[in-house]
């Protein structure tokens, strides 16, 4: 018979070793992060991109006025173009449209140019033949030819459409090649020597212009000088200066105040 100093030795012996304190700390701290393994994480949602606030579009330069750029430009040319332009431009003051002042200004550079050439010789001179001169007077009627007071001259133009076309060898001048002539002719600097013309046929009252347009242009037109081929100065380009266009404009405004 075991006595009862001996059942509780084997009761502690049997029983299991009492846990230290670290120890089940150290545990509890174990199960808890794998706890926290287990369970989802949720991600923060990212935050939307903030929109690019567009910048504001920097001004454009304003341009130049055409008059102002012309002032003091130099156009080498010669001078037919510069008559022509000159004659559209007097024409459209005059009330024609500016379709209308390219023939008128086609026909008047074209005569002007035939009356020079016979001055020097470059062309015969020959009267038409009475035959000649009914037949031209036919094809005037045929076509409705009439007179249009313009430039100071009397201008044989037909009606297209409604307007009136100057004539010239029996048929209607098409405004589209006198301006394709035009813009071969100044090229670029066509709308300044454009421009600097409209300011002197401003300057003057519509009612008075064509009777001195021929005189201010023999003020401005490109110098005569001798050509490459030796004539002298037919067709020879030469320096078109707008500034004494702008100053032809500039005095007769100052005429007119002072009349005034």
């Amino acid at each position: 018979m075991v006595g009862t100093g001996g059942k509780r030795a084997r009761e502690a012996a049997e029983a299991p070793a009492a846990e230290p304190e670290a120890g089940r700390s150290k545990r509890r701290r174990s199960a808890a992060a794998a706890e926290q393994k287990k369970a989802p994480v949720s991600k923060p949602k990212p935050k939307p991109a903030a929109k690019a606030k567009p910048k504001p579009a920097k001004p454009k330069p304003a341009k130049k006025d055409a008059g102002a750029a012309a002032a003091g430009g130099t156009v080498t040319v010669n001078r037919a173009p510069v008559l022509t332009l000159w004659v559209a431009v007097v024409a459209q003051r005059q009330g024609y449209s500016w379709r209308e002042g390219l023939t008128f200004g086609r026909w008047v550079s074209g005569v002007l140019a035939q009356s020079k050439g016979r001055s020097l010789g470059l062309y015969e001179e020959r009267d038409k033949s009475e035959a000649e001169r009914r037949e031209r007077e036919r094809r005037d009627r045929q076509l409705g030819v009439q007179r249009m007071d313009c430039f100071g001259m009397h201008i044989p133009a037909a009606p297209v459409g409604s307007e009136h076309h100057a004539v010239s060898s029996g048929q209607p001048v098409d405004p589209a090649s006198v301006d394709g002539y035009l813009q071969r002719s100044f090229g670029t600097q066509l709308e300044a020597t454009k421009a600097a013309m409209e300011g002197l046929a401003g300057a003057i009252p519509a009612g008075e212009v064509g009777r001195v347009a021929y005189r201010l242009y023999e003020r401005f037109r490109p110098a005569w000088k001798a050509s490459a081929g030796g004539l002298l100065g037919w067709g020879a380009k030469s320096q078109l200066h707008l500034d004494t266009i702008s100053g032809l404009a500039h005095s007769w405004r100052e005429e007119k105040e002072e009349e005034e």
